[in-house]
């Protein structure tokens, strides 16, 4: 059975009239009321029974037991103590008297004293013979005097190690031509049997590398006395220094 056009688009919802609209609002907001109205009804809440819960009970006051057991109650002081028994017993005595009950006053003569007191109490009495002096004794003005150490005037040499006593003269370092100080230069030789240096490795540079080559050729030619083994040991180059050009003059 075939339908026309015409019929198609009547039945449409794009070409249903105001009112079927309508009408279809109102029974969607009614079956809406309708729902609310159904699942909106409360009930009273049954409480759940309270099973595994711990419980707390209180102890007696004289269980020994559980005050030896548990840490809080351990640290507590008690009357059975032997250190909380002056802080929780006061030493609770007769009041010390306020006012004095002897009247008048009996004060001793000096017929009642000891013998040869009388006179220490009258020369303690007497007033001094030499005047007081009121000005106070004038402070030392002079303060401690710190003296730095010395500026170095040449180049020092150390030897550590196993080398320091196998060196027989000190190793002479010239002073160096440099605008600025250079930080000592620290080289580690391996000297043989005979006393020659075998190696020469630098461990700590100064910041100039001249100087570190010159550190190097200085700890290369120096020669020890001769051991029954090698030894290690580090040389170390204090170095000196003067200004390489010098400062302008003024007119």
């Amino acid at each position: 059975m075939n339908s026309s056009p015409s019929s198609l688009a009547f039945a449409s919802p794009q070409n249903w009239s105001r009112r079927r609209w309508l009408w279809l609002v109102a029974f969607a907001l009614a079956v809406h009321v309708a729902l609310v109205f159904v699942f909106s009804s409360r009930h009273d809440a049954v409480p759940r029974p309270v099973v595994n819960v711990p419980q707390f009970h209180l102890a007696e006051a004289g269980n020994e037991l559980i005050a030896l057991t548990d840490p809080t109650l351990f640290v507590l002081p008690r009357l059975e103590d032997f250190a909380s028994v002056n802080y929780l017993r006061p030493d609770i005595g007769p009041p010390p008297p306020f006012r004095w009950t002897e009247e008048p006053p009996q004060f001793l003569t000096l017929d009642q004293l000891p013998a040869g007191l009388d006179a220490e109490l009258r020369q303690a009495s007497a007033a001094p013979k030499s005047s007081l002096s009121l000005k106070p004794e004038p402070l030392a003005n002079l303060l401690p005097v710190r003296y730095a150490p010395p500026l170095p005037v040449a180049t020092t040499v150390q030897v550590s190690g196993d080398l320091a006593s196998r060196l027989p003269a000190p190793i002479a370092a010239p002073s160096l031509n440099y605008n600025d100080v250079l930080r000592p230069s620290r080289v580690q030789v391996l000297v043989d049997e005979q006393g020659r240096v075998v190696s020469a490795v630098l461990l700590a540079p100064s910041g100039w590398p001249d100087a570190d080559a010159r550190a190097l050729a200085l700890a290369r030619a120096a020669r020890f006395t001769p051991a029954t083994s090698v030894a290690l040991g580090h040389v170390t180059f204090n170095w000196h220094t003067v200004p390489a050009t010098p400062p302008p003059t003024t007119p």
